[in-house]
This record gives C-alpha cells, sequence and structure tokens, in this order.
C-alpha cells in the first residue's frame, strides 16, 4: 500500500503542475492524466473534499483532451502479447491502433484492459470484418457495438477496400473486388453509410491481392481514387501492400505507389512480408524490410512527415523491445525526412 501512496503522490504532483500547459506537453499530459486517476482513488478517501474534487476535475479536463486528439507520431497495432507491456512501459507508442473486433463482444478482463488502455493511449479502430465491397446488408449491430466501445469517438475509422463476408458467412479474410465502377459505387456508398451512422470520419486502405479480379475496368489507382472521392474518405496507405503488389505483377514499386490517391493519406502501415515460391506473401509477421522502408521514405516525400504511421507485426509476434526497435526506426526516417 505504500507503493500506491507514493505513486500516487508523485502522480498528483505531476498532474497539478501540467494542468496549465496540456496544449503544449502532450505526453505530460498523457502522463499526468494517468497519474490523476491513480491518485484520485487514493485521496477520496482520506484528502479534504475540495483536494478530491479538484483532482476529479483534472483528471476529467485531462482525459478529455487526450482522448480527442488526432494520433501523432508512430504507433503500434496492438497484439494481445503487448497488453502489459503497453500499459507498464514507459516509454511505449505515440499511439495504438487496436482491432475492434477483438473487444466489442467481450466485457469482463478483455473490456476492463481496453479501457485501461485508452486511459493510457490515444487509440484508433482498424476494422476487418465491416465487408464493405461484401453482398450483404452493413451489421447494425457492428456498428452500435463499434460506437459502445469508444463513449468518446476516435478520430476516424478504418477499414479496407475488400469483401470479407457473404449472406451466409465471414470469410476471415480480406479479398479483392473488381475494379469496375459498379464496385467503385458500391464500396463508396456502403463506406458513406457507416461514415454517416456513426458520424466518423473512415479511412480506406489498399488492400494486397495476387490476382486482378474478371470484370475489372480501372487500374488499382484511379479505381481508388473514385472510391475515396465518392465516399468522401481518406486514405489508408499500406506501404508493405504496396510493394508486394508491385513485386507479384512485375511493376515498378515507385510507379505503384504514386499511381495511387496520395494526396488523401491521412494515416500509414507498414510491415513485413515472405517470400513462398514466386510470390511475396503480405503476412505481417516479420520486421519491415529495407525495401518497404525505402518505399516509405518516398512517400514521405509526398504525403509529409506529419501523417501518423503504424508498425504492423502481428504474426510471429515479437517481444514489445524488438517492436518498439521498428517504432524508432520509423520516427528516425521520419525526422529526416
Amino acid at each position: 500500500m505504500d507503493r500506491v501512496v507514493k505513486a500516487a503522490t508523485v502522480a498528483w504532483l505531476a498532474a497539478a503542475a501540467v494542468v496549465p500547459a496540456v496544449a503544449a506537453a502532450e505526453q505530460v499530459v498523457v502522463a499526468a492524466a494517468q497519474a490523476a486517476v491513480a491518485v484520485a482513488q487514493v485521496v477520496a478517501a482520506a484528502a479534504p473534499a475540495a483536494l478530491a474534487a479538484a483532482v476529479l476535475a483534472a483528471t476529467a479536463a485531462l482525459t478529455e483532451n487526450r482522448t480527442m486528439r488526432t494520433p501523432r507520431g508512430v504507433g503500434i497495432s496492438l497484439r494481445r502479447q503487448h497488453y502489459e507491456d503497453a500499459l507498464a512501459s514507459a516509454n511505449g507508442p505515440d499511439f495504438l491502433e487496436v482491432q475492434p473486433e477483438n473487444f466489442m463482444a467481450y466485457g469482463g478482463l478483455t473490456r476492463r484492459t481496453f479501457h485501461a488502455l485508452a486511459e493510457r493511449y490515444c487509440i484508433v479502430p482498424h476494422g476487418v470484418a465491416l465487408s464493405l465491397g461484401g453482398p450483404a446488408p452493413l451489421s447494425a449491430d457492428y456498428l452500435r457495438s463499434l460506437r459502445e466501445l469508444f463513449p468518446v469517438p476516435p478520430a476516424w475509422l478504418s477499414e479496407h477496400v475488400a469483401y470479407a463476408a457473404d449472406e451466409q458467412e465471414a470469410f476471415h479474410d480480406l479479398l479483392p473486388l473488381p475494379f469496375s465502377y459498379a464496385a467503385m459505387d458500391h464500396v463508396a456508398g456502403r463506406a458513406r453509410q457507416v461514415r454517416q451512422t456513426l458520424e466518423l470520419p473512415i479511412l480506406l486502405e489498399n488492400i494486397s491481392y495476387y490476382a486482378t479480379m474478371p470484370g475489372s475496368q480501372l487500374s488499382e489507382g484511379a479505381f481508388l481514387r473514385g472510391v475515396l472521392e465518392a465516399a468522401d474518405a481518406g486514405l489508408l496507405l499500406d506501404v508493405n501492400n504496396v510493394y508486394v503488389n508491385a513485386i507479384n505483377q512485375g511493376v515498378d514499386p515507385s510507379a505503384a505507389l504514386f499511381a495511387l490517391p496520395l494526396e488523401r493519406t491521412a494515416q500509414i502501415h507498414l510491415a513485413g512480408h515472405r517470400r513462398h515460391g514466386n510470390l511475396l506473401l503480405d503476412d505481417h509477421g516479420s520486421a519491415v524490410p529495407d525495401a518497404v522502408w525505402s518505399l516509405f521514405e518516398q512517400a514521405l516525400q509526398h504525403v509529409g512527415k506529419a501523417v501518423p504511421v503504424v508498425i504492423e507485426w502481428e504474426n510471429r509476434v515479437p517481444s514489445f523491445e524488438r517492436l518498439m526497435q521498428e517504432v524508432s526506426r520509423a520516427k528516425e526516417i521520419i525526422a529526416r525526412a
């Protein structure tokens, strides 16, 4: 208990010190918000009512500032293996990206863990199950659960230009669409529906694919530009997907990158891949390769260094420390861009 009281005392001092400088010291604000939460629990019973009220007010103000801000810097796609590390680390990522499907259907420890993470970090949801290109109606239950998961709205929701289910079952994969005008209108209309229902901006990601679908009438870049413009959506630029698709199709990766609607880029993904015979497979199971880092540098020259970046290492998950090395490398590249 002594350790808790000591930590709470230090926490309160930190919180009190930074309240006037919320806008200028965001990282300190995050720490202070956590600090105020901890100390409120300790002093509420023992301290004068005025002090307890001040602590709670500071908590509310700091938390509101933190949870409403837009992601900045370099974050990680959070895996279960890293929940405890993310909560405990003094030098964690700048923000977290989560698959909301991993939290929406659960209460208990899973939901408490999410709330604890949300107290520490700015979190943005990256969905994999909406199936924007699919034939089944959008799930009202899914959208309601997503809204309930985030009592304070996130900066945006991101999803994929793909389909992941039909009327009967989910495929647990992201499958490509034909680059056709009909598919363009279909995806854009459903993305608008999601944006209007949730009252959130939506970002759409370019996926990896291993064959161009029959019925395609457009290039991938023209198709994505049409979808994003019609949906009034931003681009979640997955640089690894660009590289994998280009190599598999025998296209220059730089040309493939600059054919995309980069002017709409609002977030970037970086990940690893592996070779399987003559193909590269986008498996998110290794460090970001040098070729993808190089393509990332080229992208920054066009989209600027303020766009938030997420490292995806979701299979053969490394230690938290190793993952943070990837975060550091991304920051170094951004700093010299």
